[in-house]
């Protein structure tokens, strides 16, 4: 790892944001769409055939949270749908049912999985029915 003191510091432009992961200490910064920011500003949660990295994307900012999606092998689908006053869990559930996956809190962090996630363990000890 870098050490900060050998390096002058960084500043956010107006207009972006700053993710850090607490595992890896990466960051990432992102430019904020000025109607994505003005949305914010307004409380308004509004999909339009978006896609699942930017709900999670807009999900993180509107509430803090911190959304992991590295562990579901899902091909997720767009929504569409003005979720400005939902609860955040009213949201995951949503998205869970419509991509039939699972939604659980690990680390600190919202994290989706697969309903089905077949593991080489499972499928070898599973019993065929006697003929």
């Amino acid at each position: 790892m870098d050490d900060p003191e050998n390096h002058p510091p960084k500043f956010l432009e107006p207009g972006t944001s700053l993710t850090i992961n607490n595992n890896t200490l990466k960051s990432e910064k992102k430019t904020i769409d000025k109607v994505e920011l003005e949305d914010l500003a307004n409380q308004k949660l509004l999909f339009q055939n978006t896609a699942m990295e930017n709900i999670v994307y807009k999900l993180e900012l509107f509430y803090g949270v911190e959304i992991d999606l590295s562990t579901c092998k899902c091909q997720f689908k767009n929504i569409t749908g003005d979720y400005s006053k939902q609860s955040l869990v009213t949201i995951l559930n949503t998205i869970s049912f419509i991509n039939k996956v699972n939604w659980t809190i690990r680390d600190h962090r919202i994290v989706f999985t697969a309903l089905f996630q077949v593991t080489k363990q499972n499928h070898i000890n599973q019993k065929l029915p006697k003929l």
